[in-house]
């Protein structure tokens, strides 16, 4: 099966932000094309880590999300799927 080109872009970026927060888990991401296809337990793991990211640097002052904050909320919506 073909992992789109949006998903697999996706998933790289998501490895990006997991290196850049010294996570264990950008080793697992690195090795794959599709998020989706990780076990719901690692992915839920990652949406831990993209929320606590959020929290740290993807809100403006107004608590609304800045435009990485809405990146974050996108890619942690990706996590959540089914394959």
């Amino acid at each position: 099966m073909t992992v789109p080109q949006k998903v697999q872009a996706a998933t790289r970026r998501i490895a990006e932000i997991l290196r850049q927060r010294s996570s264990l888990l950008a080793e697992q991401v690195e090795q794959i094309l599709d998020i989706r296809s990780l076990p719901l337990q690692v992915r839920e793991r990652i949406i831990d880590e993209l929320g606590n990211e959020f929290a740290e640097k993807g809100l403006r002052p107004d608590d609304e999300p800045n435009e990485y904050g809405l990146e974050l909320e996108s890619l942690t919506d990706l996590c959540s799927e089914k394959r």
